[in-house]
């Protein structure tokens, strides 16, 4: 029920798509309001005024105050702004979309959404597989992989403990993470 309107909205949406030029517009719109989200997620971190502060963690929201929301929203982001990259024969718009690609991964980060990174560890593999099918779309395998490595070092100090896998029974966590 939470998401129908979203759902409704997409379907509505859909329909009146008609062209290539109507897809520009829409998506274009749809990254403009993830790079407003990523800013204020990168304003939220240079100022130390997270959305989830504690004693251990701090976890940036820009887009709709939970961070796993906020992570799913700009992980959908990353396939349209690498789709644009590859589609664009004009040098701006391929920079301004590698940089909305950078962006939403810095943003990704910052909220610290367990889920958000399996979700992009699932898109750094599944772009290159699917650019892979089709020739005219090259987009390195080892892109994606190397920024989201290279942007690691930036992640808060709770990154690595957050997006460890726990084994069964024994906890990553610090104490106060663990209760209900």
């Amino acid at each position: 029920v939470l998401y129908a309107r979203c759902f409704l909205l997409a379907i509505i949406v859909a329909g009146c798509l008609k062209d290539q030029k109507d897809l520009k517009i829409i998506s274009g719109y749809f990254l403009a309001g993830l790079v407003a989200g990523a800013l204020a997620e990168l304003y939220q971190y240079k100022t130390g005024n997270f959305t989830i502060e504690s004693l251990y963690i701090d976890r940036a929201a820009s887009l709709r105050g939970d961070p796993n929301e906020t992570a799913m929203f700009m992980v959908a982001g990353i396939p349209l702004a690498a789709y644009w990259l590859t589609q664009s024969s004009k040098l701006f718009v391929k920079a301004t979309m590698a940089l909305v690609g950078l962006l939403l991964i810095f943003g990704i980060i910052l909220t610290e959404s367990r889920g958000g990174f399996v979700a992009l560890a699932a898109v750094t593999v599944g772009l290159p597989c699917w650019s892979s099918t089709n020739e005219s779309r090259p987009l390195p395998a080892a892109s994606l992989s190397a920024v989201r490595t290279m942007l690691d070092p930036c992640a808060p100090a709770t990154h690595d403990v957050r997006t460890t896998v726990e084994p069964a029974g024994h906890s990553l966590s610090p104490p106060s993470l663990d209760r209900p």
